[in-house]
């Protein structure tokens, strides 16, 4: 499944997964326990709105990346810690419901101004 056709939460865990991003990172995002995005995964479940809300924001960002970097550049990015949000790993910013930091410096950085 590709990341731009994923409406259902199950899709885009799966897409996630391309870019490095596991079942375990999307459990810590959405802040619900790893077992919930399994069942969004198999489709037995629904996320609820703030969980949805934290994957759309991962999904802006990883296509934000995704212009500029590979699929495992974006799952480096997401996982190392970032100088424009003050050490703080994108992933974990975004478990925080820091989206618009963390769009703000996937932005800085496929436009250049982040070094």
């Amino acid at each position: 499944m590709k990341l731009e056709r994923a409406v259902e939460a199950g899709d885009l865990v799966t897409a996630f997964r391309g870019y490095g991003v596991s079942q375990a990172d999307i459990a810590t995002i959405a802040r619900v326990d790893p077992k919930t995005v399994y069942a969004w995964k198999a489709k037995s479940a629904r996320p609820r709105p703030n969980a949805y809300l934290r994957l759309d924001g991962l999904r802006d960002v990883v296509g934000i990346l995704s212009d500029s970097l590979t699929r495992r550049g974006v799952g480096q990015w997401l996982h190392a810690p970032n100088r424009l949000m003050g050490g703080k790993k994108p992933l974990d910013a975004l478990r925080e419901g820091q989206q618009d930091l963390v769009v703000q410096a996937a932005r800085s950085f496929v436009d250049g101004s982040y070094v």
